[in-house]
C-alpha cells in the first residue's frame, strides 16, 4: 500500500496553489512555462492561451481546492487538486 509523506502532500499542495493563483491572474503563459516538454508540444502556448481563457470565461475564478491526492494508475502514480470555481460548476 502507498503511504503519501507530508512533505510530499505537501509539494503537490504549493504547486498546486501556484497553479491555481497564475490561472486566475488569468497569467496563461507563466501556466505554460510550467509545462515538461511533452506538455508543451502537445499543448503549445496558443492553445494554452485558448483554453484557459474559455475555461475562466465559464467557470470563473478558482476560490478553493482541496489537498492533493496521489493515487496509482497502472502507469505510475497520478497526483490532483480538485478545484471549485465561483460558479459552482
Amino acid at each position: 500500500m502507498f503511504v503519501q509523506s507530508v512533505e510530499e502532500t505537501n509539494r503537490y499542495s504549493v504547486v498546486a496553489r501556484k497553479v491555481v493563483d497564475l490561472l486566475n491572474a488569468r497569467d496563461w503563459a507563466a501556466v505554460q512555462k510550467l509545462y515538461n516538454p511533452e506538455m508543451s508540444k502537445e499543448f503549445p502556448p496558443k492553445e494554452t492561451s485558448a483554453f484557459y481563457t474559455r475555461l475562466a470565461a465559464e467557470f470563473g475564478k478558482i476560490e478553493k481546492f482541496r489537498r492533493s491526492t496521489r493515487r496509482a494508475t497502472a502507469d505510475g502514480y497520478y497526483s490532483g487538486c480538485i478545484a471549485s470555481a465561483a460558479s459552482g460548476r
